[in-house]
C-alpha cells in the first residue's frame, strides 16, 4: 500500500497534467469569439460564417429561464442550454445539431421541438435554410391544448438537411437560432 501522501502528490500531478493538456488544446484551436447573436444577448454563433459552415446558436451554459418555467425540463434528449427573450424560450440543440428522422412515404424529414413561451398565445415557428434553397412546415400545437403561455410541442419538417435559421413567433415578437438539420437514421 502506498503512503497517502505519495497518491496525494500523484494526484497533483495529474491534475497539474490534465491543466496543461487543457491549455495546450485550447491554444491549438482557439479562434476569435464571433459577436453576440442579434435574436439574445445569451448566445453567440459557434462558427464564423464561411462557405460550407453554418453557424450553429450556442447557448451559454448556466442560462436560466424564467422561473415560471422548470429550468430542469428536457422533453426531447437532443436540447440542452436554454435560450431565450422576453417572449420565447427554447433549449438548443446540442453542439447546434438538430436530428431528424425520414418521415415515412415522404421526401421529408422532421424532429419534435419544445418551445416556452413567455407571452399568451399561439406560437408559430418559420425556417429558412441558409445553405441553399428549401421548404419547411411545422406543426405548432395550440394554446387551448397546452394552455396560453409556457411549454408547447411542435413537430418541425424540413425537405432537405443543412444549414436553417429556425424562427418562433408570437404576438409579433420573434426568437431565432441557427442550427445544422441532419438526418438520423432509423
Amino acid at each position: 500500500m502506498r503512503p497517502v501522501a505519495d497518491l496525494r502528490g500523484r494526484a497533483v500531478g495529474f491534475r497539474n497534467a490534465l491543466a496543461l493538456l487543457a491549455i495546450l488544446a485550447a491554444g491549438c484551436s482557439a479562434s476569435p469569439t464571433p459577436p453576440p447573436s442579434v435574436a439574445s444577448p445569451t448566445a453567440t454563433p459557434a462558427a464564423a460564417a464561411s462557405p460550407g459552415a453554418c453557424p450553429v446558436t450556442v447557448g451559454k451554459p448556466g442560462t436560466k429561464p424564467p422561473p415560471q418555467f422548470d429550468k430542469n425540463a428536457l422533453p426531447v434528449p437532443w436540447v440542452d442550454t436554454w435560450y431565450g427573450n422576453d417572449a420565447i424560450w427554447v433549449r438548443l440543440p446540442i453542439e447546434g445539431v438538430l436530428p431528424a428522422m425520414p418521415d415515412p412515404g415522404q421526401t421529408t424529414i422532421s424532429t419534435k421541438f419544445p418551445w416556452w413561451r413567455v407571452l399568451p398565445g399561439q406560437l408559430t415557428a418559420s425556417a429558412v435554410r441558409l445553405d441553399g434553397g428549401g421548404q419547411f412546415s411545422a406543426d405548432v400545437r395550440r394554446p387551448d391544448e397546452y394552455g396560453p403561455t409556457g411549454f408547447v410541442p411542435s413537430g418541425l419538417a424540413f425537405d432537405h438537411p443543412g444549414c436553417w435559421r429556425v424562427t418562433g413567433s408570437v404576438q409579433g415578437h420573434t426568437l431565432s437560432f441557427v442550427t445544422r438539420v441532419v438526418v438520423q437514421s432509423q
